[in-house]
């Protein structure tokens, strides 16, 4: 009797050992029109994640969401580089809207891949510069996956590829990454309990920017850990960061997961002001961007609905804070979007602007309801030209941006000037008032 269970018993638990161990497929990794909802949590919440072995349970139920992102895979021809990654199996991933890299401006970046039964590959990037869609390939592909991926599967692939941006500046990536199967069981993540496999990827790169002829490299190394379940089509759980051990930092931790509202007090809020609400047609209004957590390289993009105005003073509508004449009356709505690094946002305050016809003023009226500031921003001496048909007296007041009076006096010059040395950086509002008119403009204290 003990011979005939100790052979069973043996089947009995090769079998469930087998059963637990997953093959992850071409099938199981995202294909063109799928969209798929990422939590991506704080690097520093984080712990015991390089454990693994065979029938591991990892347990990252804990994890909180600092913000939610959704990737969605595009087929190729419904990119803007569709003459370029064009085929049925190809897709492309937006990485960003905009990058405001200094130098150059690009946008509607993306990445793009194919995926065949043996391999999941990265062939190559599109980006917008001054409005041409350029692309760039691979000329030796980026094998992200190798299919089947199974346990104590180990495999290496090398990449390479270069960007042009016409005539100023190239960037080009060459390296090799390397691929192992370390462990497989379970995961629990917020989003539910899956059987995977864990897979380690190495990547070595070495990076090279070439701006006139003057070549910058720099090394690009990082380690990756991903869990992986059948028709997930995106980790469960995804770690980026570099070092080994207990010198590994991690930058990154997204993982796979269901739409939760999360309030992000980093994420970016645009808003705005105007210098003046009630202009002419001939006047200049300066819009000074307020928005909160616009970290430095953020982009800008200005609206007006109707779009009668032209930029002025070598602004325009992707400048932080831009000039612009309204050149016909009527009322304007004004809508600023603003694309950081980590989120975006975007402000539309309607009927905004009233912009009133100087063409039927008369000379007297026109000159009349005309006053300027000078310099703006400003950070000493603030300078006043009030324009004026006949002398008068003219009561001039400092405001702060809650409204509070800071300075008043008289004058009958037309030329003035105030000292704000004294005041704190901020905005500000110059207001000037005669016997039949009230004015009021801003001005940023920097």
């Amino acid at each position: 009797m003990k011979n005939i269970l100790l052979p069973s018993l043996l089947i009995i638990i090769s079998f469930s050992l087998c059963f637990g161990q997953i093959s992850i497929l071409s099938s199981d990794l995202p294909k063109a029109n799928d969209t798929i909802r990422m939590s991506v949590a704080d690097p520093a919440s984080i712990s015991n994640f390089e454990a693994t072995g065979t029938n591991y349970n990892w347990d990252f139920g804990s994890l909180k969401p600092q913000r939610q992102r959704l990737n969605e895979y595009k087929a190729a021809l419904k990119t803007p580089y569709a003459f370029y990654f064009f085929g049925l199996t190809k897709f492309g991933v937006l990485i960003a809207e905009a990058l405001n890299l200094g130098v150059v401006q690009l946008t509607d970046v993306y990445d793009f891949y194919d995926k065949t039964s043996s391999a999941y590959l990265r062939e190559g990037m599109g980006i917008t510069f001054s409005g041409i869609p350029l692309p760039s390939y691979f000329t030796n592909k980026d094998e992200v996956y190798q299919f089947p991926l199974e346990y104590g599967d180990r495999d290496s692939s090398t990449f390479h590829f270069t960007v042009n941006l016409l005539t100023l500046a190239t960037y080009s990536t060459s390296g090799y990454r390397i691929n192992e199967v370390d462990g497989w069981g379970k995961i629990t993540t917020p989003y539910g309990t899956f059987d995977c496999i864990r897979l380690k990827t190495t990547l070595i790169a070495s990076d090279t920017v070439n701006v006139g002829g003057s070549p910058t490299g720099f090394s690009n190394n990082s380690v990756e850990y991903k869990w992986l379940a059948k028709n997930q089509k995106y980790p469960i759980l995804e770690i980026k960061g570099m070092g080994e051990g207990a010198s590994y930092v991690v930058n990154e931790v997204n993982y796979r997961d269901v739409y939760r509202y999360v309030y992000d007090p980093t994420a970016v809020v645009a808003d705005f002001i105007a210098s003046d609400l009630l202009p002419n047609t001939k006047d200049t209004v300066s819009f000074l961007n307020q928005s909160k957590n616009a970290l430095p390289l953020s982009t800008f993009i200005w609206s007006f609905n109707p779009n009668t105005i032209e930029f002025v003073h070598g602004t325009d509508e992707n400048t932080e804070n831009p000039d612009v004449v309204f050149k016909q009356p009527g009322k304007y709505s004004v809508k600023l979007e603003v694309i950081s690094f980590t989120s975006k946002h975007d402000t539309t305050k309607t009927d905004y602007i009233t912009a009133r016809d100087a063409a039927g003023l008369n000379e007297t009226e026109l000159m009349k309801n005309r006053f300027f500031i000078y310099p703006n921003p400003v950070s000493t001496v603030l300078k006043i030209s009030i324009t004026k048909s006949i002398e008068e007296e003219t009561a001039v007041k400092l405001f702060d941006i809650n409204g509070k009076l800071i300075h008043s006096f008289s004058v009958h010059d037309t030329e003035t000037e105030i000292n704000v040395t004294s005041l704190a950086e901020g905005i500000y509002f110059v207001q000037i008032i005669r016997t039949d008119e009230v004015l009021l403009k801003m001005f940023l204290k920097e």
